[in-house]
């Protein structure tokens, strides 16, 4: 996959999310504290991996096709960190909303 295919690839998968964590975290504030803190704290993991993804793909935007080969790695290994982290937020909240 080249890098242009690879960054609307995943740019359109956190836009895809955003709604959807923006609908969990509007469900949050209704159910208990414990589950609230387990989403919350799910959410900054999420966050935290949101951003080391847009600054890779800010860096890669800079890189000639064979450096951007080495980076790849990297970068899907973060994106799949993140639909991993995102997975257990939606099954972990969804099965807990009160």
């Amino acid at each position: 996959m080249d890098k242009k295919t690879l960054e609307k690839k995943l740019h359109k998968q956190l836009k895809e999310w955003q709604p959807i964590i923006e609908q969990f975290k509007a469900q949050a504030i209704k159910t208990s504290d414990e589950v609230r803190e387990a989403f919350l704290a799910l959410l900054d993991d999420y966050k935290a991996k949101e951003k080391e993804l847009l600054d890779k793909l800010e860096v890669i935007k800079h890189e000639s096709e064979g450096a951007f080969k080495d980076l790849q790695v990297g970068l899907k290994k973060v994106s799949k960190d993140m639909a991993k982290t995102f997975e257990k937020m939606s099954s972990h909240f969804s099965n807990k909303v009160t």
